[in-house]
């Protein structure tokens, strides 16, 4: 291989980095996987010196969250490093992101809508590497009783979804539901549900903190998850990643169609009525078994993390 992996940085930037989903996506999972090594960069760091301490062989950028990302490339680049940045959100008017488009010598992306949007706005062609699955292999499993538990789990920017969600599973007047809200910033639910309407069905709310020990478990104790959305451009851009934790988790995922979700709907319940999915589901739980069972076979073909690394590898390599 013409890649000293060991020597590739990984950059990130924040004292807690892994609890950023892009960044263990796209900087610590295949990081792990080829051997190469996660940095810091923080505002007001030295670039030089930084690289004069590491000296990588390539820099792979992951979400920019402030300046110094680009005073880093920059000074890669000066000394001939090749620049590989990860974009993975509907940032194009931001000055960061605008300067690394110049500046990377690659850019890659974690979906076909994202990719159009980095061509439409900065002119150049990204690699799409797709987001890989993390944690353990959960056994495919569909067999509900009452109260049906869903689950909800996500970022707070993520939380102008939930209320349409609630409101199509809580309109099954039949239903018993308990519902799982598993997010960073429990005090931003109550406002995005404030305009919710009183649901035909028994509905519970419970609320979690995140973390990912608290993801795993309630992936594990759920019956399905919960995967709203609207079409928004910085909803179309987004990754396969909860969709696919999901399938790996062994649970039935009911996902608005969204186009990344849409490339999975064999694997899952996919159409803009979650209630309606809610309720195919119930009466068909050998489909939803079967579903579940091949999107795992499936997931383990594109989004395993050694499958993503191998990506990874292949673009680094073709720069280096």
């Amino acid at each position: 291989m013409g890649l000293e992996a060991g020597r590739i940085a990984w950059v990130v930037c924040g004292e807690h980095p892994e609890t950023i989903a892009s960044y263990r996506y796209t900087a610590m999972i295949p990081a792990a996987a080829l051997g190469g090594h996660v940095v810091r960069v923080e505002p007001g760091m030295d670039p030089e010196q930084l690289l004069d301490q590491w000296s990588p062989s390539a820099l792979v950028l992951g979400k920019a969250f402030h300046e110094g990302f680009v005073a880093l490339a920059q000074a890669a680049k000066s000394k001939g490093i090749p620049v590989i940045a990860a974009m993975c959100d509907w940032h194009f008017d931001n000055p960061i992101n605008q300067a690394l488009s110049r500046t990377a010598d690659r850019i890659v992306v974690q979906t076909i809508a994202m990719a159009a949007g980095v061509r439409e706005h900065f002119g150049v062609e990204p690699a799409i590497i797709e987001e890989p699955y993390e944690g353990r292999r959960g056994v495919a499993r569909f067999s509900p009783g009452r109260p049906i538990r869903l689950l909800w789990y996500g970022h707070s920017v993520n939380l102008d979804t939930l209320a349409a969600g609630l409101a199509q599973v809580g309109a099954l007047a039949e239903a018993e539901l308990v519902i799982h809200v598993v997010t960073n910033r429990l005090d931003r639910v109550p406002p995005a549900l404030a305009g919710l309407s009183r649901p035909a069905a028994t509905m519970r709310l419970e609320l979690r903190n995140w973390s990912l020990d608290i993801q795993w478990r309630e992936l594990a104790a759920c019956d399905a998850v919960l995967l709203p959305s609207h079409p928004a451009k910085d909803k179309l851009v987004k990754g396969h990643n909860r969709l696919v934790q999901a399938i790996h988790a062994g649970r039935l995922a009911l996902a608005y169609p969204l186009p990344q979700y849409r490339e999975l709907a064999a694997y899952c319940w996919c159409g803009e009525d979650l209630g309606a999915g809610l309720r195919w589901a119930s009466a068909n739980p050998a489909e939803v078994l079967a579903r579940i069972t091949e999107g795992q076979r499936y997931i383990d073909e594109r989004f395993a993390p050694a499958r993503i690394a191998d990506r990874w590898r292949q673009v680094i390599e073709d720069l280096t």
